[in-house]
């Protein structure tokens, strides 16, 4: 199937066309030819000198294998990032991972995860992006999350059209909201954009010009929890407020801090402490909060079994 026919078929993806979609893009990413082809059954004869200079196409009788244009982004040591947590019920004892990916059998599909399948939503930037994604607005309270990253992340780019009109397809089937269409944007996701990396980034469906993160749980040691605030709906108002920080001091010891308007509030020193790390890591990578990394460019290789 060419490009202009899968094109065809946007407006009507569905969990039924997933297995079909992913095929049929796979194929249009095997169907540039560039007269370099192979008929070696053993397809680790194909010399990896020759995949990473020509990034064409190979062909065997048993198996197939081509490449296609892909960006990659870098976030710098202290990037800052978000997770909002709506809250339906309040624990009686919160523990640190209270305030990391949610249990697996409270795991729905997700755009780029299956059923119970755990992954660490975040938003980068910008916490309204992470209130946005997580429909904080249909809860009475939430848990607005600050990580800081120690280390490099390193995340695949999805969602942005480059030049290659494949790429630019895919990136409009990933980026269609509606929860209809995350099996296929998380097979695509696990089949095509399966980068050995950190995670992924691609822009919010629910905030216009936020960019989410999916990090994968192996990546997760990269980041430090760094503060947690409570959000609730005041009555008579209709905005969330500030009710609550926790003291993450003790991390076997998590408390609650709602006691504002003592005179040495252990809330308002909790606080202050927290501005204080925000600000020491804005100010130690000033380019990583002012705008976005520019992606790089790389070559994604698939393989795909020969169709009988």
């Amino acid at each position: 199937m060419n490009i202009e026919r899968l094109s065809k078929f946007n407006d009507t993806y569905n969990v039924f066309m997933t297995k079909f979609i992913v095929d049929e893009v796979s194929e249009c990413l095997l169907s540039i030819d560039t007269g370099i082809k192979y008929t070696l059954k053993d397809p680790s004869f194909f010399s990896p000198l020759f995949r990473a200079m020509f990034s064409h196409r190979y062909q065997s009788e048993s198996i197939r294998a081509g490449s296609y244009p892909a960006h990659e982004r870098i976030y710098s040591r202290d990037t800052i990032l978000f997770r909002c947590r709506p809250l339906k019920e309040e624990p009686d004892v919160y523990l640190e991972q209270d305030f990391w990916e949610p249990p697996k059998k409270f795991v729905s599909s997700g755009r780029l995860n299956g059923e119970e399948e755990q992954m660490l939503y975040l938003a980068v930037n910008n916490p309204v992006t992470a209130i946005h994604e997580a429909r904080a607005s249909l809860s009475n309270k939430y848990i607005l999350i600050f990580y800081r990253a120690k280390t490099d992340l390193v995340v695949g780019e999805i969602g942005w059209d480059i030049e290659s009109p494949i790429v630019k397809l895919i990136n409009k089937i990933f980026s269609k909201p509606g929860d209809g269409i995350y099996k296929v944007s998380n097979q695509l996701a696990k089949t095509i954009y399966n980068f050995d990396n950190d995670g992924w980034c691609y822009p919010s469906v629910q905030h216009p010009g936020g960019i989410n993160f999916c990090l994968n749980l192996e990546a997760k040691h990269k980041l430090e929890l760094i503060g947690a605030f409570m959000y609730e709906k005041v009555k008579g108002e209709g905005e969330r407020k500030l009710t609550a920080v926790f003291d993450l001091k003790d991390r076997s010891d998590i408390q609650k801090l709602n006691y504002w308007h003592k005179e040495n509030s252990l809330a308002k020193h909790t606080l202050e402490s927290f501005k204080k790390t925000y600000e020491e890591s804005l100010a130690s990578n000033i380019k990583a909060h002012a705008e976005q990394p520019e992606p790089r460019i790389t070559y994604k290789t698939i393989f795909l079994d020969e169709k009988c």
